[in-house]
């Protein structure tokens, strides 16, 4: 019969074996994502428990879908940059995970101060658990966010395998995690195992790029990272005395005086901002 070809397994076999590790990529992040409520829902105190997650991870994931998005967008520019081999993709995540990390540190201060009078004032006061998770569960959107920088790099110049083992990892983290902390500390437990999960992507995915030599710890991570906890720093220094929003612009400003103090934005990233604002 005509067409009936295309349906031997010898011409399907190729694609299938392609197709295997985007499959993995996806199964895996789904699971780092929406597997924290799964297995929560066996350790939770009482259904309030559950349901406050549960809004505090809807936020994060919305949150989560914009750097998804942009990824999404410079995928094709991210490929032809890898065949050309100029190194434009690997500045590009660079950027993106420096971002990831000082962008993250900010939303989460800010939900630190705004969860509760949001989360109460859409859904009422007995959500008010909800508001208080907010802020901790912010803290999982620079990992989460940084998980597609990197990892669009190592999968624009062809290394399906590896981007799927550490996705995979992740997972698999998550899992081992949330039962031995779950139990102990409740839902910020449960939080603590997601953000584990989902930092072992970009911290395994920018090991990869370390030893290849694309990038270097410092600049990428650590970097970044202390200038997150100095805002975190800040927040705890002013918050006893001033309250949540006198600790929103301390972590705030602490934040943006390491990152300019740390070097987090490069020489030409700045020079490149000041003059798209003076085109303005």
């Amino acid at each position: 019969m005509p067409g009936t070809a295309a349906w031997r397994p010898a011409e399907w076999w190729p694609l299938a074996t392609l197709a295997a590790p985007f499959f993995l990529m996806v199964a895996s992040g789904d699971w780092r994502m929406h597997g924290t409520l799964v297995l929560f829902g066996r350790y939770a105190a009482t259904p309030a428990d559950f349901s406050d997650l549960a809004i505090a991870m809807q936020g994060l994931g919305v949150l989560a879908a914009l750097p998804a998005g942009l990824v999404a967008a410079a995928q094709p520019v991210l490929t032809r940059s890898a065949a050309r081999g100029d190194a434009k993709d690997a500045r590009f995540a660079s950027a993106l995970q420096r971002l990831a990390i000082v962008g993250g540190a900010a939303a989460a201060l800010a939900a630190m101060a705004l969860g509760t009078p949001v989360v109460t004032a859409v859904f009422g006061a007995q959500y008010a658990g909800a508001g208080q998770l907010l802020g901790p569960a912010m803290w999982c959107l620079a990992p989460l966010a940084a998980t597609v920088a990197w990892p669009a790099v190592v999968v624009a110049r062809g290394d399906l395998r590896t981007t799927a083992l550490v996705s995979v990892a992740g997972a698999v983290v998550l899992t081992v995690a949330l039962p031995l902390l779950a139990p102990r500390l409740g839902a910020p437990g449960a939080l603590l195992a997601a953000g584990l999960g989902f930092a072992t992507v970009p911290v395994g995915l920018l090991a990869v790029a370390v030893a290849r030599g694309w990038a270097g710890w410092g600049s990428e991570l650590l970097r970044p990272g202390a200038a997150a906890l100095a805002g975190l720093a800040g927040w705890f220094a002013a918050e006893p005395a001033g309250g949540p929003f006198a600790a929103l612009a301390a972590g705030l400003l602490a934040l943006g005086l390491a990152t300019l103090a740390l070097g987090v934005v490069t020489a030409g990233e700045r020079a490149a901002l000041l003059a798209w604002v003076a085109r303005r």
